[in-house]
């Protein structure tokens, strides 16, 4: 995954919250199958350098019927950075598919997730789940569902 640096007129937290949100919270239609995807924070918890993130992922056909609806995890790292001379800053998405390093979301994010569709995503929240004393049986087991274990979902190729 990618990064991108964006020009900032001020670094304060209310600013960098708002960048950060407006590169997650999107509204698109898909040029391969024409269905409109949207993506919407549902829930988040900022930490020095980096914050997660529970999203909604809606798909709808060109109908505007529902077809799929799922909540998965990004871990959005930032930082503040000099872009051609000017303040700016630098962020980075990355999906709990790709099992990122950062492991402390608030138990909060980690019950609304949908089933893990991925390894590294069921690793990800089993090693997160860790981290915490206390979790009832029924809480882990919902948390480490999982839908397939032949990779990827099909909203992966949209």
């Amino acid at each position: 995954m990618g990064s991108v640096t964006v020009p900032m007129r001020s670094m304060s937290l209310k600013s960098i919250k708002e960048e950060i949100r407006d590169h997650i919270n999107c509204d698109f239609i898909s040029e391969e199958t024409g269905n409109r995807i949207i993506h919407k924070i549902m829930e988040e918890s900022f930490r020095l350098g980096h914050v997660y993130h529970s999203v909604n992922r809606k798909t709808f056909n060109p109908s505007g019927d529902l077809l799929e609806e799922h909540v998965y995890a990004v871990v959005t790292l930032y930082r503040s950075d000099s872009c051609y001379g000017s303040l700016g800053l630098n962020i980075k998405h990355v999906d709990e598919r790709c099992g990122p390093i950062q492991k402390n979301p608030t138990l909060k994010i980690l019950r609304e997730l949908s089933p893990a569709g991925n390894s590294f995503s069921l690793n990800w929240r089993k090693e997160c789940l860790d981290n915490f004393k206390r979790v009832s049986p029924e809480l882990r087991n919902k948390i480490l569902s999982r839908v397939s274990d032949d990779g990827y979902q099909d909203w992966d190729k949209e």
